[in-house]
């Protein structure tokens, strides 16, 4: 964590709130408490919620610098190490195909995203555990 205060894992855009690791305090707290009222409030996703309060925008940012921008709550965020908290983007290329990308070694979590529907993250939920 080193100064930061949340750890999310690296998504498509930026950040995927699968996977993340959260320093309790206060701004955190009042964070993830406005998340939760937006989500009643908007009926959006969580993720883009999170990218709308921590003040980033929808263009994909090849380079995911995004945590380097100030916020309104002050907090500082950075990303999960990528080959240890794997996402879909790293094993998928295409889960309904059954097209499957190798696994990094280093995997310590694996969080089946970057699909659609609940049997095409079962497929790569089981190809991650009997690839291991």
């Amino acid at each position: 964590m080193k100064d930061n205060d949340i750890l999310f894992q690296k998504g498509g855009r930026s950040i995927n709130i699968g996977m993340i690791v959260c320093r309790s305090s206060e701004k955190t707290k009042q964070f993830w408490l406005n998340v939760k009222t937006e989500l009643i409030k908007t009926k959006l996703n969580d993720e883009n919620i999170c990218r709308y309060l921590l003040g980033l925008d929808n263009k994909v940012d090849q380079h995911c610098n995004y945590y380097k921008r100030n916020n309104k709550y002050s907090i500082k965020w950075n990303y999960l190490p990528e080959k240890e908290f794997v996402g879909g983007h790293i094993v998928s290329i295409s889960t309904s195909e059954d097209i499957f990308k190798k696994i990094p070694k280093e995997i310590l979590v694996h969080h089946a995203s970057y699909t659609m529907g609940l049997e095409n993250k079962i497929k790569q939920l089981t190809y991650v555990k009997v690839n291991l």
